[in-house]
C-alpha cells in the first residue's frame, strides 16, 4: 500500500540554489549524483524491477518534479507510474566491463528536464552472477546518505513484498522552509567577507565546468600514519569522527595555500543536517554547503594550522544547522571538501559494492573537490575532482600525486613548516630532472620560424601552441590555420 504522501512543497534554500543552477547550464551533468551499484550474485531482473519502481512510487523525494507558476518554484508528485527499462545485456561482448564503461560515459552526461522527474536507473548484466544497478538522480532531490537510503529500500522490498514506507520529504522540505522563515523574520544574514580564491597552479580564473576524477594514491601504511595523528592531543577532538574529518581538512587547507598561493583558503564544508531519527530515515535533499575560511601563514606548520582549523570547526558547527546556508553571503568561489561515511551493506542477503560515479562535471566556481568516502567501514578513499581547464597547466595524477605526497610528510614530521614539505614523488622528479637531457637538437641554426613551427607539428601536433583564457589552440589545429 502506498503512503499518503504530500502533493507538493516549498523549494529548501539548498534546492533553490540547484534550481537557479540548473536553469543556467540545464544540459550541465554536474549536478547529477551517479551511483554504481555492483552486485555480484544471481539476480532476478523481474523481481528487482518491481522492488525499485515500488520504491520509487512510494517516495515523494523519488518522483519529485520541479514547476514554476506565478514566480514561484514548487516541487510536486510527478508521473505515477515509475518503470526501469529493459536490461542492459553485455554478457555477449567480448569485454563486459569495457562496453559498461563506455555506456556509462554517455548515460550519466544525459541531462534531467526537472519538470519531468530527477531519477533515472538501469540494470546491467555483466553475466549471470554479476548484475550492476546504476542510479542516477538530480542533486536537487538527493545527497550522499538520500543513496543508501535507496540502496537499503530496494533490497528490502526485494527479500518482502510488504515493507514500511520511508517519511515523506515534502513534509521535511515544508517544516524547513518554515523555520526558513521564521528566521528571515527574525535574524539578518551573517555578512562574511568575500575572498577571491586563486586557481591552483596558476589555471584561468574562468572555467568550464567539465572535470576529471583522479584517485589520490596514498599507501594503506602513509594513510594510517597520518591517521594516528588524531590519538595525540594536539589533533584531538571530541570524537574520532570529527577528529579524522579536521585532519583532512587541515591537510587540504595546507595543500591549497601551496598550489594557490591563497593566504586565506575558503573550503566549502557539507553539513548533513539530519537532525532526528525520522530524518535520518528520510531520502532527500538535507544537506547544506557553507563556507569555512582559514588562514595560512608563512611560519605555520600543521599543528599551529590545526589549532586554527579547531577553531574555525568549533564556528563552524556552532552555525551548521537547517538554513544556516540563508545566513551567509560568503563568495560561491571556494574548493570543496565532501567527507562522506555510509553504509549500505548487503543487497537482498548477498555481497555488493558502492561506488560513487564522476559525472564528468562539477560547479565551475569550485577550483577542486576533494572527497573522503568510507563506505561500509572499509577505510577512507581520497578522491579528487579538477576542471578540466585546470589540466591544461598540470596533469591529474601529479595532482594527486602532490596531494599524496603532502599528506605523507604532514605525517612524518607535523613541526616542520608547510612550506618545507616536499609536493613532488620520487617518479615526478626523475622525469622533470630528464627533460632537456635527450639526444641533441638536430634542427639546423639557420631554419626559418615556419620551419621550426612545421617541426613541433610533426613531433607533437596536439600539444598546445597558443592559449587565452579558457580557449586553447594544438599546434596542428595552428599549422591548418596559417594555411588556410
Amino acid at each position: 500500500m502506498k503512503p499518503d504522501l504530500p502533493a507538493s512543497a516549498p523549494l529548501t534554500q539548498s534546492q533553490q540554489l540547484f534550481w537557479r543552477g540548473a536553469q543556467l547550464a540545464p544540459d550541465d551533468p554536474g549536478y547529477t549524483m551517479v551511483w554504481r551499484f555492483d552486485l555480484p550474485q544471481v539476480i532476478d531482473p523481474l523481481r528487482f524491477a518491481g522492488a525499485l519502481e515500488d520504491v520509487v512510487q512510494s517516495s515523494d523525494a523519488m518522483r519529485a518534479v520541479f514547476v514554476e507558476a506565478d514566480g514561484e518554484v514548487r516541487q510536486a508528485l510527478g508521473r505515477d507510474c515509475f518503470e526501469l527499462p529493459a536490461v542492459l545485456d553485455l554478457s555477449e561482448t567480448p569485454d563486459p566491463e569495457a562496453a559498461l564503461q563506455s555506456f556509462l560515459k554517455e548515460w550519466v552526461r544525459q541531462p534531467f528536464d526537472l519538470g519531468a522527474g530527477t531519477y533515472r536507473a538501469q540494470l546491467v548484466r555483466l553475466n549471470a552472477a554479476h548484475w550492476v544497478w546504476l542510479s542516477a538522480q538530480h542533486h536537487i532531490a538527493c545527497d550522499a546518505q538520500s543513496g543508501a537510503l535507496l540502496f537499503k529500500a530496494v533490497s528490502d522490498r526485494y527479500m518482502q513484498a510488504d515493507t514500511p514506507s520511508h517519511p515523506s520529504y515534502f513534509a521535511a522540505a515544508q517544516r524547513i522552509a518554515r523555520a526558513h522563515q521564521d528566521l528571515e523574520d527574525n535574524q539578518s544574514p551573517v555578512q562574511t567577507e568575500r575572498q577571491p580564491q586563486s586557481p591552483p597552479y596558476g589555471g584561468p580564473a574562468q572555467r568550464r565546468s567539465a572535470s576529471s576524477r583522479v584517485r589520490v594514491p596514498i599507501a594503506q601504511p602513509a594513510l594510517d600514519a597520518f591517521l594516528s595523528l588524531g590519538s595525540s592531543a594536539p589533533f584531538r577532538l571530541f570524537t574520532p569522527e570529527l577528529t579524522r574529518m579536521a585532519l583532512f581538512l587541515a591537510a587540504y587547507a595546507a595543500f591549497l595555500h601551496r598550489v594557490s598561493g591563497d593566504e586565506r583558503v575558503v573550503v566549502a564544508l557539507p553539513a548533513h543536517n539530519r537532525l532526528t531519527p525520522e530524518d535520518r530515515a528520510t531520502m532527500g535533499l538535507f544537506v547544506e554547503v557553507l563556507p569555512i575560511s582559514i588562514d595560512v601563514g608563512a611560519e605555520d606548520n600543521f599543528e599551529t594550522l590545526f589549532a586554527k582549523v579547531r577553531d574555525a570547526l568549533g564556528s563552524f558547527l556552532r552555525t551548521a544547522r537547517p538554513n544556516a546556508v540563508t545566513r551567509t553571503t560568503a563568495s560561491s568561489e571556494a574548493n570543496v571538501l565532501n567527507y562522506i561515511t555510509a553504509r549500505f551493506g548487503e543487497f537482498a542477503g548477498g555481497p555488493a559494492r558502492a561506488t560513487w560515479v564522476h559525472s564528468g562535471a562539477h560547479d565551475a566556481h569550485h577550483c577542486l573537490r576533494l572527497h573522503v568516502t568510507d563506505f561500509d567501514d572499509e577505510g577512507p578513499q581520497l578522491w579528487l575532482d579538477v576542471h578540466d581547464d585546470i589540466l591544461g597547466y598540470v596533469r591529474a595524477d601529479d595532482v594527486a600525486g602532490h596531494l599524496s605526497q603532502f599528506v605523507q610528510g604532514l605525517a612524518d614530521n607535523t613541526a616542520l613548516a608547510l612550506s618545507k614539505h616536499p609536493l613532488c614523488a620520487h617518479n615526478e622528479s626523475q622525469r622533470l630532472a630528464s627533460i632537456g637531457q635527450g639526444p641533441a637538437d638536430s634542427t639546423p641554426q639557420d631554419a626559418t620560424i615556419l620551419e621550426l613551427i612545421q617541426r613541433r607539428v610533426r613531433a607533437s601536433p596536439h600539444d598546445v601552441a597558443l592559449r587565452e583564457g579558457s580557449q586553447s589552440v594544438s599546434f596542428s589545429d595552428l599549422w591548418e590555420r596559417a594555411a588556410a
